[in-house]
């Protein structure tokens, strides 16, 4: 099927937000084991405890439950007090700060990504929707994303997450077309396929994590599991 124009999520799509997060939340542990005195022993804890608090936490703000702001500092603080140390708010902001500053820094990429990029561009219009931070636009640059993106639309600046049906017409007025006109990619099958197909638009599923979607009441037009499949289907 012919698109006028191809969507993008960012983070674990294009971004390997996993691989850049590892390095971060790295600094992190090595900051909390000083500050609390834990062993190394703890370390496999603290892994487990800040991945528990941060899917609740983005899972309540997709939900429309939790303001995005509290999400940073708060995963942190919790984590800590997982372990047993009790972390005020201020070391939370600056844990927080820590955390994303060295994030936003990372330049590791999913495999293929701008080559795919450089290859949809002339064929389409490309955009962008994350349900990221407004300062994670920053990078955008650095990793060599910008300059092939015609519309950046971030839940933070426009005011509702994905799978908000808003975010998706949202950009795609910005690009002048209608939805079912456009394919979004993404690897979140709550956020980014449930939310495209509603706004309808065709969804294509990323599924690194190889989730099964099999008995989900929407299912995506197509799933890939490598970023170079795409050359099949666009």
């Amino acid at each position: 099927m012919h698109y006028r124009g191809v969507l993008f999520d960012l983070d674990n799509t294009l971004f390997d937000f996993t691989a850049n997060a590892h390095v971060a939340l790295s600094a992190i542990w090595a900051k909390l084991q000083g500050l609390a005195g834990l062993g190394d022993n703890y370390e496999p804890s603290f892994w487990r405890a800040y991945q528990r608090n941060n899917e609740r936490l983005w899972r309540e703000y997709r939900e429309g439950k939790r303001a995005s702001e509290s999400i940073n500092t708060s995963r942190f603080m919790l984590t800590a007090s997982d372990l047993g140390y009790d972390m005020s708010e201020q070391q939370g902001e600056e844990f927080a700060a820590l955390f994303l500053s060295t994030l936003y820094s990372g330049t590791i990429m999913i495999d293929h990504a701008l080559d795919l990029l450089a290859y949809l561009q002339p064929k389409y219009q490309l955009g962008l929707i994350t349900n990221g931070f407004a300062e994670g636009l920053s990078r955008l640059g650095p990793i060599g994303v910008e300059p092939y993106m015609e519309v950046v639309v971030c839940s933070e600046i426009f005011g509702a997450p994905k799978p908000d049906i808003g975010i998706f017409h949202h950009a795609v007025n910005q690009l002048g077309g209608q939805p079912h006109e456009y394919v979004y990619i993404g690897d979140n099958y709550d956020g980014d396929i449930i939310g495209a197909k509603k706004a309808g638009l065709a969804a294509i599923f990323f599924n690194i994590a190889h989730y099964d979607y099999s008995n989900e009441p929407i299912q995506p037009d197509y799933t890939i599991t490598q970023l170079l499949e795409l050359k099949d289907i666009l």
